[in-house]
């Protein structure tokens, strides 16, 4: 009589984006927009679900950091390091790749535009880019875009994916909106098979225990995208041998990457 085996647990997926520089990490238009455009395409290339552009908005104090609140005021329609502001930076990637998401976050009551305004472009990178898009809440009109809507993304509320400060333990379960916490990834944090490991063990472990779905990498900006590259290069073949992370686009939408809904009425 053989022993009773324990059903196989699922594996959680894993979600992974990563936040393009913030104003002031570059040294000029030209070489932070090539800058941006490596790291798109090396995202793409570890397949991660999308780039995230946060408008120019200021980081939040350590302590709001740590407790996932939201930037600062800061506007996003200013120059940006990346180009002249979020939004058309994100058409501009969207021409150099084909699967990745394309997303900005900003509180829209403290950004230098009305949110229709913001809504409306949102909605037309959305169509553009083939659904690739996400946002802040917005009226982006009738779900009839490639995905329906843009992806609604913001740092709190009621948003389908939510940006947060570090992994929560005890999140609640059974709740639809993805949560994906800031990791400040350093230049040497994937440097060798040792270190890449224990990153790979660690980020799966976080969201295997349902702390989170999923990490917003946001690199060094001095490492001139180095550690992203060593992140693609080791960490992610290890967290596609755990079955955490995909290993083929499987979709063509952000909804399709984030396995969310589309939306009906």
């Amino acid at each position: 009589m053989t022993a009773r085996q324990a059903p196989a647990t699922a594996v959680r997926p894993l979600h992974l984006a990563v936040q393009l520089p913030a104003d002031g990490e570059g040294s000029g238009p030209q070489a932070d927009f090539a800058a941006c455009a490596a790291l798109a395409l090396a995202a793409e290339r570890g397949l991660f679900d999308f780039l995230l552009l946060t408008g120019g908005a200021s980081p939040p104090a350590a302590g709001a950091a740590a407790a996932g609140e939201p930037p600062g005021p800061g506007g996003w329609a200013g120059p940006g390091p990346c180009g002249p502001e979020p939004v058309t930076v994100l058409h501009a990637l969207a021409a150099l790749t084909s699967r990745i998401g394309l997303a900005v976050a900003v509180p829209v009551t403290a950004a230098g535009r009305e949110p229709y305004d913001l809504a409306r472009r949102i909605a037309a990178l959305d169509r553009l880019s083939g659904g690739r898009a996400g946002g802040p809440p917005g009226r982006f009109g009738d779900p009839a875009g490639p995905q329906g809507r843009p992806v609604v993304l913001d740092f709190g509320g009621t948003a389908e994916v939510l940006i947060t400060g570090r992994p929560a333990a005890g999140r609640r379960g059974g709740r639809r909106a993805r949560v994906l916490s800031r990791f400040d990834l350093a230049a040497g944090a994937a440097g060798s098979a040792a270190t890449a490991r224990d990153l790979a063990d660690r980020l799966h472990a976080q969201v295997q225990s349902a702390a989170t779905d999923g990490f917003v990498l946001r690199p060094d900006p001095a490492a001139a995208g180095r550690g992203l590259d060593a992140f693609v290069e080791r960490v992610v073949p290890l967290l596609q041998q755990r079955g955490s992370l995909r290993t083929a686009y499987t979709g063509t939408t952000l909804r399709d990457h984030l396995g969310l809904p589309r939306p009906v009425g």
